[in-house]
């Protein structure tokens, strides 16, 4: 009705006579086939009256941590524009903000990483770390933090500390897919993971962080000895093609989980140029040089679908391949159904959640043996029944029946101990003299929910790309292209490596 009424009067401001829209739309292509237009902050931007908001005005505070969670693009915005513009398959997103004017950067050439990159990479994320402030950030953790135990005490060590002087910001984070060797079954592609630093000295960086991987793995086999577990080899020099690497072998770290299919695990490390790169396979980090070398395809392929291409420069880049990211998580479903077809269902993930087999739900209470009930006195604001239980509630059941007991508490446990679903209890609660239904969300988690979720987006979408760049006015424009699947055949094949030979007796042979 307030749509209608202001359609039917003559004079009315609309939304086109707004400052702020009529600038950020002008900082787009034109004629785009969608734009999103939102206002972070009410009244922002406005050169004439318009009606009342229909909710609340967020607080000062809320808008505060909502403005420093964006990214960099849309960092001090009080409006936001987004642009579509539709090229066959391929969606071109345009996004700018009317925030604070962009600080241009000398010397970044984070984009170019990840242009050098394997075409067959699946995802590969650059942006720009402050590595000198990984010591004060780490100060800051528990005192009985591992983490900050362990470089409490490469901290004293010179190493640790030209390593980081030597390494500049500039960062990429790549994904890929390796063919492991000696695997004792046959398997889809790894998935392999590599860090690739630009370097501000790479003499210093050699030999740092080859002293540095050292102390490392004395601190580690050092905690290993109090943990019982089997310590780290030492590091081996290899070589692939003219590159000099470093290797430590970590497969004792995947041996309780491992039955083959995975084979190795390792932390190989070289200086290419003027980049550190760390990968966790060889093969992977072989890959990679081979592309930077320009003996393969790269990554910058894949840039060219981006309707603006990315610069050198820019502050954010995001490549991900979608479409082979499901492909490869297709096969290891399939791998997973007939070779480990337990890991499929959610019981064999309980007793293998990041908090243990127990769930917490948060409640403080106390037991009403004679009633049999539980009287709740606190909910943590924190835990999975907060803003669903109150204080005073009375839990009377669990599951769908009553306690039949005089501990609640124990038949609460054994309740989510054998719940039908493990993300979900069931509670019946008395409040307020009636008798309610409550439903929890337990913590739950199974990866294999995230790879299905991933098969799902990669078969519509087969690849996007996301980069930022400073335009006029110093003002930041992100540009997203996503590219749509228009067939389920596979961008790239994934290999599934068979396992060894069986060893036995030719059968044209046996009895």
């Amino acid at each position: 009705p307030r749509v209608l009424q202001l359609v039917e009067q003559e004079k009315q401001h609309t939304l086109a006579d707004d400052d702020t829209y009529r600038k950020l739309l002008d900082r787009v292509p034109g004629n785009p086939d969608g734009v999103l237009f939102a206002r972070l902050i009410e009244n922002a931007g406005r050169t004439a009256p318009t009606s009342a908001p229909a909710s609340r005005p967020m607080g000062e505070s809320a808008i505060i941590r909502a403005r420093a969670e964006l990214p960099q693009i849309l960092s001090g915005a009080s409006g936001v524009l987004m642009a579509l513009h539709r090229d066959g398959p391929r969606l071109h997103f345009t996004a700018v903000g009317d925030g604070q004017p962009a600080q241009r950067v000398a010397d970044h050439r984070a984009a170019t990483l990840a242009a050098g990159l394997p075409e067959r990479t699946l995802v590969a994320w650059t942006g720009h770390i402050d590595y000198s402030r990984i010591l004060s950030d780490t100060r800051r953790l528990p005192e009985r933090n591992a983490l900050r135990l362990a470089l409490g005490v490469l901290e004293k060590s010179e190493p640790l500390s030209h390593l980081l002087v030597s390494l500049k910001s500039d960062t990429c984070v790549a994904f890929g897919m390796v063919s492991a060797e000696n695997r004792a079954v046959g398997a889809p592609a790894a998935p392999a993971a590599a860090l690739v630093i630009r370097t501000a000295d790479a003499e210093l960086t050699t030999g740092s962080i080859d002293e540095f991987a050292k102390s490392a793995a004395s601190v580690y086999n050092l905690f290993a000895l109090r943990w019982g577990t089997r310590p780290l080899p030492n590091i081996l020099e290899l070589r692939i093609g003219d590159s000099l690497i470093h290797s430590i072998d970590l497969r004792t770290l995947l041996e309780p989980w491992d039955d083959g299919a995975i084979s190795e695990l390792e932390l190989c490390w070289t200086i290419d140029r003027d980049a550190l790169i760390v990968a966790t396979h060889r093969d992977w980090l072989r890959q990679i040089l081979e592309s930077r070398k320009g003996h393969s395809r790269t990554l910058r392929e894949v840039l060219s679908i981006s309707r603006r291409r990315p610069a050198d420069d820019s502050e954010f880049l995001l490549v991900a391949q979608s479409g082979p990211i499901a492909d490869l998580g297709d096969a290891w479903l399939r791998w997973f159904e007939t070779h480990k077809p337990e890991v499929i269902r959610d019981e064999w993930w309980r007793e293998r959640q990041p908090a243990g087999a127990s769930v917490r739900l948060g409640v403080n209470g106390t037991e009403d043996a004679e009633k049999r009930r539980l009287l709740v006195d606190s909910v943590d604001p924190a835990g999975p029944a907060a803003n669903l239980l109150r204080k005073s509630d009375a839990i009377v059941g669990c599951g769908g029946r009553r306690f039949a007991t005089t501990q609640p508490v124990r038949e609460i446990q054994e309740c989510i101990a054998n719940r039908t679903d493990p993300r979900v209890l069931m509670l019946s609660v008395e409040r307020e003299g009636k008798l309610v239904p409550v439903t929890i969300r337990v913590p739950f988690v199974n990866p294999l929910d995230v790879l299905r979720r991933a098969v799902a987006i990669g078969r519509i979408a087969q690849r996007a790309v996301y980069h930022e760049s400073i335009e006029r006015d110093d003002a930041s424009v992100g540009h997203l292209t996503v590219e749509l699947r228009s067939s389920l055949s596979p961008l790239f094949e994934i290999p599934i490596q068979p396992g060894p030979e069986p060893v036995g007796v030719d059968d044209a042979k046996s009895p």
